[in-house]
């Protein structure tokens, strides 16, 4: 914490000083996966018209904290409530819009879209306050997400220059079913070169964990293909040690623990003839 000048390249005193300073080399990393997320996205198109379409697909995120084991976080920014750092380094959603098609949104690779949790109530310092790491709490969670979105039918590759915050109001770390992140601020989209491209991106909301009721994992409302094809993918035989939480959550009917053909006989029940509520 000492305080240390700083100085110009020509040796004259700057004005500024060096205070406290913290460094963690290796700090403890929570890595949330999430197989199967929600969303939904509005492109404002150069004639002005807007399109809005859902997206789903696979994300992940990095949660860093400040101690020794998970949960640990501290004040930096000397407000008295608890934050951590984090970042998305994966997204991958897909969906189909009926004026433009196929449409992909990732992130930029070049650009890391960081974040923050911070708690709503320091109520365990040195603890984020907010499940599993205490009994109860709420924290305010964002993201600055830069984005590319691919429309293959047009060839457009478009990528926004500012980044999108992300944010919502968390009562679990990983987000539960209840957590909806979302910006309603219209971003533009630019060309590869760098030219204004005249799509902006506009409202977007993203649910990272979805209810998945009965294995309606798209959450439009019964089972049918699409939660078929995610069945599928999380179908691992018995007692596998490799299946994401994500696929126990909606598919282990029985509860034991993996996706087997126990499970998929009771996919087949409702498969079709099911409306969920």
């Amino acid at each position: 914490r000492e305080d240390i000048e700083l100085y110009f390249p020509d040796g004259r005193p700057s004005g500024y000083w060096l205070t406290a300073a913290h460094h963690r080399p290796r700090p403890p990393i929570e890595v949330d996966r999430f197989d199967f997320s929600l969303g939904d996205v509005r492109l404002m198109l150069p004639t002005g018209a807007t399109e809005t379409f859902r997206v789903e697909g696979e994300a992940e995120a990095h949660v860093f904290f400040e101690g020794d084991a998970f949960g640990d976080a501290q004040s930096d920014d000397d407000d008295t409530l608890d934050e951590v750092a984090t970042e998305m380094v994966s997204l991958n959603l897909s969906g189909v819009s009926d004026v433009l098609g196929p449409v992909v949104v990732t992130l930029n690779p070049d650009i890391r879209s960081r974040g923050e949790i911070e708690e709503q109530a320091n109520n365990t310092p040195g603890t984020l306050d907010v499940p599993p790491f205490t009994a109860t709490g709420l924290a305010n969670s964002y993201f600055d997400m830069f984005f590319v979105v691919t429309i293959p039918e047009l060839s457009l590759v478009l990528h926004t220059i500012h980044p999108k915050r992300m944010s919502s109001v968390i009562d679990h770390k990983p987000p539960g079913p209840t957590a909806v992140y979302e910006n309603r601020e219209d971003i533009e989209l630019y060309f590869p070169d760098g030219r204004p491209s005249g799509y902006w991106l506009s409202a977007a909301h993203h649910r990272p964990r979805p209810v998945c009721e009965l294995g309606d994992t798209d959450d439009d409302g019964d089972v049918d293909l699409p939660d078929y094809i995610t069945f599928h993918h999380c179908f691992s035989g018995p007692a596998s040690e490799s299946l994401s939480t994500d696929c126990v959550r909606c598919f282990d009917y029985d509860q034991d623990g993996d996706v087997d053909f126990a499970d998929f006989a009771f996919f087949q029940r409702v498969f079709g003839a099911v409306q969920v509520p």
